[in-house]
Formats: structure tokens, C-alpha cells, sequence
């Protein structure tokens, strides 16, 4: 093999093994943070200034103007969690209990917006943990399956890259010299 070509499948082995190994971490990480409850979340209260409705279609989110919190809370995709309408019924100096991941709360005076999992009244739930999580489950699988594919594309790779430089190539064709024997 020569030179220049061992070298450059040396560093496709190292770059395809650190992504390999950082896409297995994402996945597991993924799965075993993104499953929200009540002990990774912390509720916390608000009274309500204004409610608006920002984005388009699909994209569609919730902003709360909050006496104690500004225009921060943010609930996003509610089209998929709930009716739009639950949200047009907040009214002004009305409490509301919100949900936030507790990543969060020591950023809260340096985020531009806090991302609201789940929202309440005194009288209703109007996103619960229970739903949030339900919306969220089928776009958290969509991601673990492409990180798998993701991480066994780049495992072949290194496997690869491993065996050419152990002197076995697996896609060369072997040529015919002639006299029976092939190389």
C-alpha cells in the first residue's frame, strides 16, 4: 500500500472511530435524558399578562407573557399536544403551573425564552407530562434509529479501513494473469 494511501485510510480509521463513538454516546444519551418526569423537571408558577400565538402550520408556538417571567415561556408544537383554543382561554392575572427540564433553571436570566414542557391552571392541565412525552416518543425513535444507522455505517468504515491496512481488500477484483493462477 502506499504511502500517501495508508495514511489518509489512517485518518478515515480515526475520524470514522470518534464518530462512531460519539453518535453510540448521542443515542444513549438521548434515551436516557430525554424521557422526562417529575424528577427531572421542576414546576414552577406564573401569572399570566397576555398570551399570543407566534409561527405557522405545524410550526405554530405558544408565547405567555408572565408578570415574573417576561415573554420567555415558550411551549412549542402545540398543534401536536393540544388545542390552540386552551391557550386563547388564559386570562390576564391568572396563575398557570409550567414544567421546565432542569438543565435549565440557573440559565433562566440569560435564555432568551424558557421551553415550557407542560402547562396548567388551577381548574385543568392543559399540556401534561403524560402528553408531552406521548407527542415526543415517535420523533425520539426517529432519532435513535438514525443514530444506530449512523453508528453501523461508520463502524463498517473502521472495519474497513482496518482491513486494507492489514493488506485485505475486499473490493478489488482479482485479475486473471493467464496462466490459470489469480492475483
Amino acid at each position: 500500500m502506499k504511502m500517501k494511501r495508508k495514511y489518509l485510510t489512517v485518518i478515515v480509521l480515526i475520524v470514522s472511530m470518534i464518530f462512531f463513538f460519539g453518535s453510540i454516546g448521542n443515542v444513549i444519551i438521548m434515551n436516557k435524558t430525554e424521557k422526562l418526569s417529575v424528577a427531572n423537571t421542576t414546576e414552577f408558577t406564573a401569572t399570566v399578562k397576555s398570551v399570543s400565538i407566534a409561527g405557522e402550520g405545524t410550526h405554530e408556538y405558544c408565547i405567555i407573557y408572565s408578570e415574573e417571567y417576561g415573554d420567555k415561556l415558550n411551549i412549542f408544537n402545540i398543534r401536536g399536544i393540544t388545542d390552540i383554543g386552551e391557550f386563547n382561554s388564559l386570562k390576564k392575572g391568572e396563575k398557570v403551573y409550567f414544567r421546565t427540564n432542569n438543565i435549565w433553571i440557573d440559565k433562566f436570566e440569560e435564555m432568551k425564552f424558557i421551553p415550557v414542557l407542560t402547562i396548567r391552571t388551577e381548574k385543568e392541565d392543559i399540556v401534561s407530562l403524560t402528553r408531552y412525552n406521548e407527542y415526543t416518543a415517535p420523533s425520539l425513535s426517529a432519532a435513535t434509529i438514525a443514530g444506530i444507522v449512523v453508528a453501523l455505517i461508520l463502524l463498517l468504515t473502521s472495519i474497513y479501513c482496518i482491513l486494507l491496512l492489514k493488506g485485505i481488500h475486499l473490493f478489488r477484483r482479482s485479475k486473471n494473469t493467464g496462466d490459470g493462477s489469480m492475483i
